[in-house]
């Protein structure tokens, strides 16, 4: 199950070590929208996401966006943002990361994926050797296919965490 677990687990983007990966030696985030960044029926990112993206930008980070989602859903989202962005990437498959990360021009060694599932994010970043960080969903509501998922989800992060604990 170990390919499942995420390298960082924190409640929220806001709670990601930014700095410590910065001294890691990562310079991209790729980022899921849906339940990542906003619910998955919110359109436009929110004024706070907006400061929060411009802040990480000034660190020196690129972002990307990487989501399972529509190009229509993806496009909204990024009007604003204008950051790199995949749509359909079909995680956990690797081939639509590689891409943006080649559009990067970001090695997997120097990329962190960041969001909140674990077959598909987590998964994802774990095939192409990136560092991966699982946040929890912004809100309980998905739809029934990630509502599926989620049961699942719960042991595999029950099972990290108790392997964290005893280290």
């Amino acid at each position: 199950m170990q390919f499942l677990y995420p390298q960082i687990y924190a409640k929220n983007i806001q709670a990601v070590p930014y700095q410590k990966l910065l001294d890691r030696n990562i310079k991209t985030l790729v980022f899921d929208i849906d339940n990542t960044l906003v619910p998955f029926d919110i359109l436009h990112p929110t004024e706070e996401l907006l400061v929060f993206f411009d802040d990480l930008q000034q660190m020196g980070f690129k972002i990307c966006l990487l989501s399972n989602n529509n190009k229509k859903r993806v496009s909204l989202f990024n009007e604003k943002l204008n950051l790199l962005a995949v749509y359909k990437a079909r995680k956990p498959f690797t081939k639509a990361l590689n891409k943006l990360l080649n559009a990067a021009n970001t090695p997997p060694s120097q990329a962190a994926i960041i969001g909140d599932q674990i077959f598909t994010d987590v998964w994802c970043g774990n095939k192409n050797k990136m560092l991966t960080i699982l946040i929890r969903p912004v809100q309980n509501r998905e739809s029934f296919g990630v509502f599926l998922k989620r049961g699942l989800e719960r042991i595999v992060v029950k099972s990290f965490v108790k392997k964290v604990r005893n280290n």
